[in-house]
Formats: structure tokens, sequence, C-alpha cells
């Protein structure tokens, strides 16, 4: 595989479900997160469960859909 520590992600959802789980999985292999989705409240509590680990984050709460 593929060492991807140090690189950046944008993870849209990334407060609940399968966003969640994909960012906290990501930041565990070395990848800094950016979180983003509509909810300040879960995007921080990946962040802070991301952070807790050790790993690097960063919120950004977005609509995708609001231009």
């Amino acid at each position: 595989m593929r060492d991807i520590t140090g690189r950046v992600a944008w993870v849209t959802g990334a407060g609940t479900g399968i966003g969640a789980a994909a960012a906290v999985a990501l930041a565990a292999s070395g990848v800094k997160v950016v979180l983003t989705g509509r909810r300040a409240a879960p995007l921080e509590e990946t962040a802070a469960t991301i952070e807790a680990a050790g790993g690097a984050a960063m919120v950004l709460v977005v609509d995708v859909v609001d231009r």
C-alpha cells in the first residue's frame, strides 16, 4: 500500500456514520483531515476523537448544497 502519511483529506459528512469513521481511519493512517458537514457539534466530536488519538483535524461547517 502507498504511504499517505502527511497528506490532507477533506471528508464531507464527517460528523456521523461512514463519514466520521472514514475521517478517524484516515487520521489513524497519519492523514490530516478537514471535517465538513452541516452541524458543528458532531464535527467537533469527531475532531476530539481524532485529536485524542494524536491526529490532526480541522472543522469547517459547510452545507455543500448551499452556493
